[in-house]
Formats: C-alpha cells, sequence, structure tokens
C-alpha cells in the first residue's frame, strides 16, 4: 500500500469511523507501532478483549496521525498530560473513543473531542445511573444515546466543563429530531452529531466557531430545517471498514 499525506486545513475537522472484530480468530494488528510504556499497557490487560481493543485503538491512531505528519507510525511518540489525555506536540490534536469494536478518531487544528457508542454495547440503565437528577429529568430515554456522546465529547475537550446546564439547554431543540444529524454552537465549542450506522452513534466537539466536517474523507454537509435541525445530504454508503479501505478513496 502506497503511503500518501493527509492534509488537515485550519478549518476543518476530520472523523475516522474503523470497525474491527472481536472474535477468538481475530489477529491483532502488529504491535510495532506501540512503544514501550504502550507495549506493557497492552501485557497488563487480563481481558483478550480489552487487549484486542487497546492495540487496534492505538494502531489505528498512530496510522492516522502518520498520514498527517508524514512521518512512519512506528516514529509517532504521544505524550500525555498529567490526566493521561495523549496529545502531540505541535499544533495537531486529535481524539480517540472506543465502542465495543467500533473506533472513532478525531482530527483537527483546535482542541477536539470525540464519542463513540454502540448501543448493543452499552445498556440504557448504566448511562441513565450516571446523570445527574437535571439530566433525568429534561433527557428522554429515546434520545440518551446522543445526549451521552455530546456530553463525553465535550468533557474530553474541556475537561473543565462539569455543568450539564449549558448542553441541556442546547440540545433542547434537537431532542425530537431522531435519527437526522445536527450541530450547534455551545459558547466557544461547536458540537456535531450523526448516525451512521443503526445503533451507532457519534458526537464530536471543537474549539472552532464553523468548522467543515469530514467523516471517513467524506463531506459532512447539514441543511437547515424549520425546526433548526440538521439533515445529513450525502448518506454514506459505508462508514466503517479497514484502514486500507478507506485511505485509498484519498
Amino acid at each position: 500500500m502506497g503511503k500518501h499525506r493527509l492534509y488537515l486545513p485550519e478549518g476543518e475537522v476530520h472523523l475516522w469511523h474503523f470497525q474491527t472484530h472481536h472474535s477468538q480468530d481475530s489477529q491483532e494488528p502488529s504491535l510495532s507501532c506501540l512503544d514501550e510504556q504502550e507495549y506493557q499497557r497492552y501485557q497488563r490487560y487480563l481481558s483478550p478483549v480489552k487487549r484486542h481493543q487497546f492495540a487496534w485503538g492505538r494502531t489505528m491512531l498512530k496510522e492516522v496521525l502518520a498520514r498527517y505528519l508524514a512521518n512512519p507510525a512506528e516514529n509517532i511518540r504521544l505524550f500525555y498530560t498529567e490526566g493521561q489525555k495523549p496529545f502531540l506536540k505541535g499544533d495537531l490534536s486529535f481524539n480517540l473513543s472506543h465502542a465495543g469494536p467500533h473506533i472513532l478518531i478525531g482530527v483537527a487544528r483546535h482542541p477536539i473531542g470525540v464519542d463513540i457508542q454502540d448501543e448493543e454495547n452499552l445498556q440504557v440503565k448504566h448511562v441513565w445511573q450516571g446523570l445527574s437528577v437535571a439530566e433525568q429529568q429534561q433527557i428522554p430515554q429515546e434520545d440518551l444515546f446522543r445526549y451521552w456522546v455530546l456530553k463525553e465529547a465535550l468533557w474530553k475537550a474541556d475537561n473543565q466543563q462539569s455543568d450539564p446546564a449549558p448542553l441541556l439547554d442546547a440540545i433542547a431543540a434537537y431532542q425530537l429530531q431522531s435519527p437526522h444529524p445536527f450541530s450547534f454552537l455551545l459558547e466557544y465549542w461547536y458540537a456535531g452529531y450523526c448516525s451512521p450506522l443503526p445503533n451507532i452513534h457519534l458526537g464530536w466537539v471543537v474549539q472552532h466557531p464553523h468548522p467543515v466536517c469530514k467523516l471517513n474523507g467524506r463531506l459532512l454537509e447539514f441543511n437547515s430545517r424549520e425546526s433548526s435541525a440538521y439533515q445529513l445530504q450525502e448518506v454514506l454508503s459505508s462508514p466503517e471498514g479497514t484502514y486500507d479501505q478507506l485511505f485509498s478513496v484519498h
């Protein structure tokens, strides 16, 4: 496979959604992308599923970042905040989320948080128990996952954001629009949501007022509706796939 570079303009957000398989016959990716600390963390996982998830997540993350940095994935070194959040030196920001076999990676020139949830791998009652009383009173259960991915993405982008009130107020206008995608501004954050596959929920938050958003290299266009919600113009024919399949379209 020929390596080619990906370019990220200042005002764009690139989202990459991959799907792996967690069967006993599933092959692990090459561990050559893992540094010594990451490899030790990989070995500490007792669950084969967790090891599989971590190995694929780190491998896909570094392979994606390598395309933007024009540097081999094996040479990508991640640094960590005091809270153990990985980051790169420079102006390239990224965030990673797992949900069962699904991996979501967000890349931008500004602080970004992403979250992905699979309804088959997360019980509603567990999510519901993680909400405050105010959240439980304002969020209908049928909108729970859409709210949850945005809440998680916002916290990952800005972990100082602990008050749910601004997000609750902002999302109120979109609660009856499922399954349509939507986006909105939350102070100085741009928040977006879409569901590319049944029961799969994607949320992202970036510190940019009006970014151009792409999912697996394809433009996400949102059209305003009377309800102020947004509708995805282009239906992605195959939003999940292998690394080779996705990057071959560029």
